[in-house]
Formats: structure tokens, sequence, C-alpha cells
């Protein structure tokens, strides 16, 4: 419909949505942009994982174990993992927390 909706947060930390008005052909969701540089860089293979975690809810088991398998198909030390939650209030620490325990076990 030509809206884009982002979220903002006030000084109280309170999450306010925001609705902004767009061209649809010039916005590109995460997925398509990782697709459309999957292969430039030489030697350097861009694989993207969406893991849907709700924000302000702890995460359910099905999230930490769907984590734990792309984590467990893909790594090996020379392996960069790159997290992202987009409001920054948590869920990235968690998945951070998790890998970081799942490979510290895995390498013992």
């Amino acid at each position: 419909g030509g809206r884009l909706l982002l979220h903002t947060e006030a000084n109280d930390g309170s999450v306010i949505p925001v609705w902004e008005e767009v061209d649809p052909d010039s916005v590109e969701v995460l997925k398509e942009i990782m697709a459309s540089r999957e292969d430039m860089v030489e030697g350097l293979k861009i694989r993207y994982r969406r893991i849907p975690i709700t924000s302000e809810r702890p995460p359910d088991f099905t999230d930490l174990s769907d984590l734990m398998d792309v984590v467990s198909r893909l790594y090996s030390t020379d392996t960069p993992i790159v997290l992202n939650d987009q409001l920054g209030r948590g869920r990235s620490t968690v998945a951070s927390v998790g890998i970081s325990l799942y490979t510290a076990v895995d390498n013992h």
C-alpha cells in the first residue's frame, strides 16, 4: 500500500510504531538484499536465515532449537555470524549467548 511500518523509541523506552509513505518499487526486505549480494564478494558465501523471535518475550524452545540447528550446520571457527534484532532490546544478545555456549561446548 505504499507505506512502511517503522518503529522509534520514546525517552521512557516505549516503542512507537510510525507509518512512512514510500515508493513500493524502492523498498526491499532484508532477505531480498542478502540474496542479491550472495555472490558479490569473491570467495565469500553469504547465507541468510531468519528466525522470528517475538520482541519483549523470552524466546520459545523452538526458536533456540532453530538457531542452534542453523549454527550446527554452518559453524566453523572461520564462519562469522551476524545477528540483528531490529530494536536491539535483547533478542540478539540472547542469541549471541546461546551461540557462544553452543560453540564452547562443541569445541571441548
